[in-house]
């Protein structure tokens, strides 16, 4: 909700297609750089290079074929592909939304010149909820330890950096989004108007639509509150172990996820 308004009032760049229920996620850091072997040699680069082309974000920026920007360095590389797109549809700033790339805050402030981390905390229940419902099975309760120990991931990363960042409560930005947007645009661009217009996407798209008899509101407050204790585990996990983990167990993956070529197929 929050990164489709920034976008949909001028605010931030980013590409957008229905298909990916408004603003698309990259998963450049998380998913795509470890498949393509960390982005380390010149022939790593030049096949991410020409399978990130094909790609539906790449293909929505609008920006066209291009070479391979001259850089080894990954941050640079995803920037500068951005930063033309942003400006050839006429923005100054641009947004980038994959939640995984929270594994990446600290690498993200070292290497990305003035950028801006916005933390969107949300009620845990609706979190891993709606994470269930888009990617798991909610009547099988390993889908929530699953999303549980990932927000667990996620959060425990985000907090320890929360004195940088600029954090604003789902919930806060659902009740006032004028007063909220208009701070929010504030601190990144600086002394804009905000005129809000209606998001076209629902707030919970995950869930929010469901058939009936596929919600059970009593399982799904069990599982949670069973599902939670992960997560308060993971929690109190410190911060770098996490981070150590998750970026062993990425340079693990052997393939991009399904919906990179979900458009442009």
């Amino acid at each position: 909700m929050v990164s489709n308004l920034l976008v949909e009032n001028g605010i931030a760049y980013s590409p957008v297609h229905e298909e990916h229920k408004g603003v698309h996620e990259s998963a450049f850091f998380s998913h795509v750089v470890p498949y393509f072997n960390g982005f380390k040699s010149n022939e790593d680069r030049l096949t991410l290079h020409y399978s990130f082309q094909k790609s539906d974000y790449f293909r929505l920026l609008g920006i066209g074929a291009k070479k391979l920007p001259h850089s080894e360095n990954k941050y640079q590389y995803f920037c500068t592909i951005m930063s033309q797109a942003a400006e050839k549809n006429g923005y100054i700033a641009w947004l980038e939304k994959t939640p995984a790339h929270s594994l990446f805050v600290r690498e993200l402030y070292e290497n990305i010149e003035g950028v801006k981390i916005v933390w969107v905390k949300r009620n845990l229940y609706d979190v891993i909820k709606s994470n269930v419902y888009a990617f798991g099975c909610p009547s099988k309760i390993r889908f929530w330890f699953k999303h549980a120990v990932i927000s667990g991931c996620y959060d425990r990363i985000l907090y320890s950096f929360r004195e940088k960042m600029y954090c604003v409560s789902y919930e806060k930005f659902v009740a006032n989004p004028k007063l909220e947007l208009s701070l929010l645009s504030d601190h990144l661009v600086g002394g804009r108007q905000v005129t809000i217009e209606k998001s076209g996407y629902s707030k919970n798209s995950s869930y929010g639509k469901l058939k009936r008899g596929e919600s059970d509101k009593l399982r799904d407050k069990i599982y949670f509150n069973i599902s939670r204790v992960l997560y308060f585990l993971i929690f109190y996990t410190p911060a770098n172990v996490i981070v150590f983990a998750i970026h062993c167990r990425m340079k693990l993956r052997t393939k991009l996820p399904s919906w990179f070529y979900k458009v442009y197929s």
